[in-house]
């Protein structure tokens, strides 16, 4: 339901160029194949190119390796300078430079997540100069949660996983989030 919003929040439109930062990790999984089915073109960022096919089996049009040089300027050259409509961004404070040098006039930062830190800076001349904005999101509405189910009843998502764990190892699952080579989902299983 998170991602599900988050893209409502974003105003997505069909042939929108969004840049998915986290793009291994269970609301980036969803971003890529939620962005294409509006119509739009995801670019996934990520620092695990291990996973590359499984990243365009879920619809990403591109994949930025974040590890390999400055992600902006891989952007501007994607995009002959333009930048991105739109940034989709669960991690936080680590990637907001990026994110925000990323995105072209009128472009979208969305966020909900400070994985990475809170606290950022912004530079609002050049900021306000390009009319962009800079959105909040946090879990959902009731319409979008039954939206979201509906979607996964007729089998609209794929969910990679990454790894399950027993509740009692809540603890191992907390530190597989921040698994360099996760892909996907991290499960605690109840019973």
């Amino acid at each position: 339901v998170t991602a599900w919003h988050m893209i409502e929040r974003a105003r997505i439109s069909a042939g929108d160029r969004v840049l998915v930062v986290g793009a291994s990790g269970g609301l980036g999984t969803l971003f890529l194949q939620l962005v294409r089915q509006r119509g739009a073109v995801p670019v996934a960022v990520t620092g695990n190119m291990a996973h590359l096919a499984t990243f365009q089996e879920l619809g990403a049009e591109t994949v930025i390796d974040r590890t390999a040089g400055n992600v902006v300027d891989e952007v501007r050259r994607l995009t002959d300078g333009r930048g991105m409509d739109v940034v989709l961004d669960p991690t936080g404070a680590a990637s907001w430079t990026a994110s925000i040098g990323a995105l072209a006039r009128g472009g979208r930062y969305v966020t909900c997540g400070i994985l990475t830190g809170a606290e950022v800076t912004l530079n609002l001349a050049p900021f306000y100069a390009q009319e962009q904005e800079v959105i909040g999101s946090t879990g959902g509405s009731r319409r979008d949660l039954v939206d979201c189910f509906d979607a996964i009843a007729r089998g609209t998502f794929k969910f990679p996983i990454h790894a399950r764990y027993p509740l009692s190892g809540a603890a191992d699952a907390m530190r597989a989030l921040s698994d360099p080579s996760r892909l996907g989902k991290v499960l605690l299983e109840i019973g």
